[in-house]
């Protein structure tokens, strides 16, 4: 009886750790999906997009994706840069790392070249 007594408490210390980790999870959805949505729908908001995904703590993989898009499709070499320096990070992201520092190292090209 003993036993079951000690077992009983890890049980429930199991199923608060798993509700605590279910409700993460939701959060990181609601907020992906919100991103997305900021991502998809207004120009040259990646770097808005990378600071959301900084304050939730993380993302789907359609996030960093739907950033990524967003940054080539406003040629945005400081967003590029940024999700750039995450990627650099965080190796297992869904992301074109070497297009982004392409990205930037041409603008610094263009730029310096400009103010010659």
């Amino acid at each position: 009886m003993n036993s079951q007594a000690t077992e009983q408490p890890d049980v429930q210390k199991e199923a608060a750790e798993q509700a605590v980790i279910e409700k993460r999870r939701e959060h990181l959805k609601n907020e992906s999906t919100r991103i997305i949505e900021i991502a998809g729908n207004e120009p040259h908001s990646a770097l808005k997009c990378i600071h959301q995904l900084s304050v939730a703590g993380g993302a789907t993989e359609a996030t960093y994706i739907a950033i990524e898009q967003r940054i080539v499709a406003d040629q945005d070499s400081a967003g590029a840069y940024h999700l750039a320096l995450l990627a650099q990070n965080t190796p297992d992201l869904p992301i074109d790392a070497r297009q982004l520092i392409e990205m930037v190292v041409n603008k610094a090209i263009i730029s310096s070249v400009w103010h010659c």
